[in-house]
């Protein structure tokens, strides 16, 4: 299923030559599907997510485009040049159209491309062949967690000369969390501790590798626990998710829970997230309880709120 944030029919009969390169964009939700259920155990962390679109009304103005022009008589391969486009903005404003050309009929184009351009977590390899490629380094502030997005095409030929649809996939994990049931208080932080922070992106083969910055990422709520045993009431504040990097959680990978009663005195709850895994596109909901005074963390199918806004 698609959304479409602009329509495609724009002067599809420009003129052979000096047609400039333009875009429209949709986000592809079909690789939103449930993944395989782990079992969980007490103190033990499992997952099993599913996610929906990004609506037109949160996807990102500003995108950055790759382009890989090649001989027609070739197949693009990791070998084939970015010398088109390399991280070119293109933006809402204008339509999502750049100011560079189709190159001609003895030539082939591929586009690759990410948004939001202008997000300060990202930083660029030289990306002079093959998959476009970007660092990220996940905010600690919860509030600057943004959504990225990527897509890549197939191979268009030289003199095409209308506007390329870019279908972007979610290249983030969302994680949630809602109350199965706890003692009577309230809620003052959660902490995801020990997970990589930084990790590389390969647009267009759709991976991650060379984790790095093993980092601790606070959820501050100010959540009172529901009276009701197996609540199911998400655990929330103005921003009711993280938005991390995908990955397999390292050994010492934790959540924390810290839990105050009337009296003030707070209690520490902790759980092993560790070798669970956070897929890209995927959205993680976990089910917390406490039972003999243990934090009991089961993941579970999760989505986006009220059907499609972050």
């Amino acid at each position: 299923m698609l959304i479409g944030l602009i329509s495609c029919q724009q002067d599809e009969h420009m003129a052979a030559e000096i047609a400039p390169i333009s875009f429209c964009s949709d986000v592809n939700g079909m690789e939103w599907q449930t993944g395989a259920l782990r079992t969980g155990t007490q103190g033990k962390a499992s997952q099993y997510s599913r996610g929906v679109l990004v609506s037109t009304s949160t996807m990102h103005s500003r995108l950055g485009c790759w382009a890989s022009m090649y001989s027609a008589t070739e197949t693009w391969n990791e070998q084939s040049p970015i010398n088109l486009m390399n991280n070119r903005e293109v933006t809402r404003d204008l339509s999502y159209r750049s100011d560079v050309y189709w190159p001609g009929a003895w030539q082939k184009v591929r586009f690759f491309a990410y948004a939001p351009y202008g997000n300060s977590g990202l930083s660029f390899l030289e990306n002079r062949s093959g998959y476009p490629a970007f660092e990220y380094t996940a905010p600690l502030d919860v509030a600057a967690q943004e959504d990225i997005l990527v897509a890549s095409t197939e191979e268009y030929p030289g003199d095409f000369n209308q506007v390329v649809p870019l279908t972007f996939k979610h290249a983030m994990t969302a994680i949630r969390f809602v109350d199965m049931g706890m003692p009577q208080g309230t809620v003052t932080k959660i902490t995801v501790s020990g997970v990589y922070g930084k990790a590389r992106h390969y647009v267009g083969k759709n991976m991650w590798d060379s984790y790095s910055m093993v980092t601790d990422f606070v959820f501050p709520v100010n959540y009172q626990t529901a009276e009701a045993e197996d609540a199911n009431v998400e655990i929330r504040n103005d921003i009711n998710r993280l938005i991390l990097i995908p990955q397999v959680l390292p050994a010492g990978a934790k959540l924390k829970l810290e839990l105050q009663d009337a009296s003030g005195a707070v209690t520490e709850y902790t759980a092993s997230l560790a070798d669970t895994e956070w897929q890209m596109g995927k959205i993680v909901r976990y089910n917390l309880s406490i039972q003999e005074r243990a934090l009991v963390v089961v993941g579970d199918l999760s989505d986006w709120m009220d059907g499609g806004e972050l």
